[in-house]
């Protein structure tokens, strides 16, 4: 019977990537320190072998995957330690962000533009053609689209395989080693890698293409604050705990 093989004590750094959180600024932060890094992992799910040959010498890795769903993946694919990380970002702001950058998508490069899914292609069409003035029209397209805007980082972020206290958020968490808000991108560099970044500048930022104070009027803001308020607790559990020491 063949021997398992050794494990790698060389830990792995993991940013478990939600869309619109600053995850692109954290991957360039990273991979300024760290050029030997995977982003956008997602690619590698029916790329196994690839993936393994690739994690024996990266630094880092991350990807628009949930957390158990890239735990598995890199449990199958690599014995070295893994140390998670997330942002999180202002519920109103991450929809509004990601709202606004399914539009956008439209604007860049037609091969860039082809790139995206037909699921992506077909939501653009349909954000584009609303009237973004109107705070009933921006609600129905959210509610037409869960998966995309509804509590996008709390399914993403959380582990809920796991077994703790009635569910509670911090049981939840208890795999990742940090988790920031996106404007502490710096300090999340700093806990994932021990040195600060060499730059924080915003990365992956889109003009708006519509008012952005609507997703903070009066219907919109109660509509997010009940439908998306699995969120609203995890970027209130995530801020409201004391700082520590970097």
């Amino acid at each position: 019977m063949a021997s398992a093989p050794p494990i790698d004590a060389n830990p792995l750094i993991v940013f478990v990537h939600t869309p619109k959180t600053g995850g692109s600024t954290i991957n360039r932060m990273l991979a300024n320190q760290f050029p030997n890094g995977i982003d956008h992992c997602e690619h590698y799910v029916d790329r196994k072998r690839h993936l393994s040959r690739s994690l024996e010498t990266a630094d880092w890795i991350s990807g628009h995957m949930q957390f158990r769903a890239l735990h598995d993946l890199l449990a199958e694919t690599t014995t070295r330690p893994l140390r998670f990380f997330a942002s999180v970002r202002d519920p109103v702001d991450q929809v509004a962000s990601h709202y606004n950058w399914l539009i956008h998508i439209y604007h860049q490069s037609r091969l860039r533009y082809l790139r995206h899914s037909a699921h992506s292609r077909r939501v653009s069409r349909k954000l584009r053609q609303t009237d973004n003035t109107d705070p009933a029209a921006i609600i129905a397209n959210l509610t037409a689209h869960p998966g995309l805007f509804r509590n996008n980082q709390y399914r993403t972020i959380t582990d809920r395989n796991s077994r703790g206290q009635n569910g509670s958020l911090q049981a939840l968490l208890e795999g990742y080693e940090a988790i920031m808000p996106a404007e502490r991108s710096a300090d999340l560099l700093q806990a994932m890698t021990g040195n600060p970044p060499k730059t924080a500048e915003r990365e992956n930022q889109s003009p708006y293409s519509f008012d952005k104070s609507l997703f903070r009027s009066a219907p919109v803001l109660e509509f997010l604050q009940d439908w998306n308020s699995r969120d609203f607790a995890l970027y209130h559990h995530i801020t409201s705990r004391p700082r520590k020491s970097t």
